[in-house]
């Protein structure tokens, strides 16, 4: 892959994910092609001793902040592993603004319909469970 691919390819496939300098850092331009041979190597994880994992494909999730997810903004991301109280303090002062949605940069919505939401439902199938919107508990203020 590394062969077929060039600077210019490998810039534009990692631009959503990789900060992009002028000298970049070769570890930057391999990232995309490193993630593509993810998915053609998953299932030998096992044979090797790793357990099988869960893979989440969803698009990039706006942040919090109203702009851009940023590793370098705090508060427009929530981590896998945050605490909960993190999380509850970051979503109180989230924008979320009226009849923005999750397709339209609502950072809030697409967080929950991107990676709550389904990480809820892998949740419940892997206790044999299957939940309803019924069972999501919502409350205004």
């Amino acid at each position: 892959m590394i062969g077929e691919a060039s600077i210019r390819d490998a810039r534009k496939a990692g631009a959503e994910v990789v900060k992009q300098v002028s000298n970049p850092l070769v570890s930057g331009l391999l990232y995309p092609l490193l993630q593509a041979l993810d998915e053609v190597y998953l299932k030998y994880l096992p044979r090797l001793g790793y357990k099988k994992r869960i893979h989440l494909m969803n698009p990039m999730v706006p942040g919090l902040t109203g702009g851009k997810m940023s590793a370098s903004e705090v508060d427009s991301k929530i981590d896998l592993l945050e605490p909960s109280a993190s999380v509850r303090a970051k979503l109180q002062h989230a924008v979320c603004p009226p009849g923005v949605t999750a397709a339209d940069g609502n950072g809030v919505l697409a967080f929950l319909k991107y990676v709550v939401f389904p990480l809820t439902h892998l949740d419940a199938a892997a206790k044999g469970e299957v939940l309803l919107v019924a069972d999501f508990h919502f409350r205004r203020n």
